[in-house]
């Protein structure tokens, strides 16, 4: 799902949680499968590194980003009121 049709917790959720699958990733990953462009990935994954919630590593090879323990917080905080949401 793109990220313009989700709620913005929506989008924290699902991109904090493809993340924590995949282990690390560059925004080309994140690009198209959660988020409309390359552009869109590299701008969230900045306001989530800036947020405490990814690490940041540049490479020779690129920017590599992982989650931080308190991104695995907010993942998990997220998780729960999206399931509780889903019961009402």
């Amino acid at each position: 799902m793109h990220m313009k049709n989700m709620r913005p917790t929506g989008r924290k959720l699902e991109v904090l949680k493809f993340i924590d699958e995949r282990g690390t990733v560059i925004p080309a990953d994140l690009a198209y499968r959660v988020c409309p462009s390359i552009k869109c990935s590299y701008v969230y994954l900045l306001k989530l590194y800036r947020q405490g919630l990814l690490f940041r590593e540049p490479t020779a090879r690129g920017i590599f980003y992982r989650i931080t323990p308190r991104g695995r917080e907010r993942l998990a905080f997220l998780s729960r009121q999206s399931s509780e949401t889903k019961e009402l």
